[in-house]
């Protein structure tokens, strides 16, 4: 750098970034890109939405700050309607909405060959409904609910914004509001957002 810019360059750099130039390589430089958790966000695991067990559980993750009255995302992994889990896609994208204030929530739901459709699309529903009603306790805006998914995730996203309020995929809670701001549907090569104004 010094015969390629003269030895004076590091007088016009950022002094912070002149301060790590000095720094030894670590292989936490390595890693860093994969180190998905943010001290500012709180995850509060393992909140029950329905009556299937480690299926029917969500995380919420918020500022600690605790805002109040916050855009809602929820999102839906992806995984061919036979695997995947809560916790395992889109945190990237999670830590950084919750860092700005909004709640974030990621979901299970129940998987084929134990179910079939319309029972992954219910579970949806029954996440939507959970919002509704307890979002506002961890500073959800219950108004405001943005719907995404990858993959099966995002079929499911656009399955639940296309049916708001369809009491067939609704049993036993027909009267609650599960419509959607947007949905936001992800896959490996693209996405797309779509507005779902009710």
């Amino acid at each position: 750098m010094d015969d390629s810019l003269e030895k004076k360059w590091r007088t016009t750099i950022n002094p912070k970034i002149e301060r790590r130039l000095h720094k030894k390589f670590s292989s936490a430089a390595l890693l860093g890109p994969f180190f998905k958790r943010r001290y500012d966000i709180e995850r509060i695991a393992n909140i029950n939405y329905g009556n299937a067990g480690k299926r029917n559980q969500l995380d919420v993750y918020r500022h600690r700050s605790h805002p109040t009255g916050c855009p809602t995302l929820v999102h839906l992994h992806g995984g061919g309607f036979v695997g995947g889990k809560k916790n395992s896609q889109s945190l990237p994208l999670i830590y950084q909405l919750a860092s700005k204030g909004w709640v974030c929530i990621s979901a299970n739901y129940r998987l084929s060959p134990d179910v079939k459709f319309p029972d992954h699309l219910i579970d949806i529903k029954k996440v939507i409904a959970w919002v509704r009603e307890h979002g506002s306790e961890y500073g959800a805006d219950p108004t405001m609910i943005f719907l995404a998914g990858n993959s099966a995730g995002a079929h499911l996203t656009a399955m639940a914004a296309l049916t708001p309020n369809s009491p067939t995929f609704q049993p036993g809670f027909e009267c609650v509001d599960t419509s959607v701001i947007a949905a936001i549907c992800l896959s490996d090569s693209f996405f797309h957002i779509s507005p779902f104004i009710s």
